[in-house]
């Protein structure tokens, strides 16, 4: 986590060279809905001698071009879900999340 006004410095990368930086912040909306703020930083350009730094402010990004934004739902209801994987043949994974934080995860070929 990034504090308001604080900074992140990653370790040393190679001169002049353009980065892409991602912001991703998540907010739970209700019992069944989470939403995703996500921040692209590109190009972000690298020092151009050694040990220099170059400081981004999050704001200009999202001024310039914005955050993407995604609200996911999901459903209360486990035993319809549970019935829908029954009888399916695949190594997929489903994984509930509950309002208090914690989360479960159910192998669907098991």
């Amino acid at each position: 986590n990034i504090a308001a006004g604080e900074k992140h410095q990653w370790g040393k990368m190679s001169l002049s060279l353009w980065q892409q930086g991602t912001c991703v912040r998540t907010t739970i909306v209700d019992e069944t809905t989470v939403k995703t703020d996500t921040l692209y930083m590109r190009p972000i350009f690298s020092g151009a001698t050694d040990n220099s730094n170059i400081d981004h402010e999050i704001q200009f990004w999202i001024d310039k071009f914005g955050l993407e934004t995604e609200e996911v739902t999901g459903t209360t209801d486990q035993q319809q879900r549970a019935r829908e994987l029954e009888g399916e043949d695949d190594d997929s994974q489903t994984i509930y999340f509950y309002a208090n934080g914690t989360n479960t995860y159910d192998d669907a070929g098991n």
